[in-house]
């Protein structure tokens, strides 16, 4: 029969749990496994980067992808035939977003979004009745979720 050291067991140090270099280094190497190896390693700078490496879209993309994820539903599908008709009526918008791409922080988010709150006082009631604009209820969202 063997026999144990009670007191050994009881007062045994845990050992030091790794860090999150050491756990990557250690786990099997996936796709994701590198992302978040390199994501660390290397921060992105800007919510753009990040978002794109969130979603697995190139840079280019990004105002495109964030432009469909941030216009209301029902605006998805009149924004070619507004496109059309008035090829600068999202212009505020692509704007918008084009501002967003280059921020850093939640704080740089909020000011750039105070910004465009301001601007948008002076769109069209048919704009704002309808609402055939971005949101940036859905925006914010998206960057508490990146950041």
């Amino acid at each position: 029969m063997e026999e144990r050291n009670v007191d050994k067991d009881l007062y045994a140090t845990p050992s030091p749990r790794p860090n999150r270099l050491q756990e990557a280094a250690l786990a099997p190497m996936t796709s994701r496994t590198v992302k978040s190896t390199y994501v660390m390693l290397y921060p992105a700078s800007d919510l753009a980067s990040l978002y794109c490496e969130d979603r697995d879209v190139p840079v280019s993309q990004f105002e495109l992808k964030m432009f469909e994820d941030v216009l209301f539903a029902h605006a998805r599908f009149l924004r070619f035939a507004l496109s059309f008709f008035r090829p600068d009526f999202f212009a505020s918008d692509r704007e918008f977003i084009r501002q967003v791409g280059q921020v850093q922080s939640r704080g740089e988010y909020i000011e750039a979004e105070n910004a465009f709150r301001r601007r948008i006082t002076h769109f069209s009631g048919f704009r704002r009745m309808f609402r055939l604009r971005i949101s940036t209820r859905m925006m914010r969202r998206i960057v508490e979720g990146v950041f």
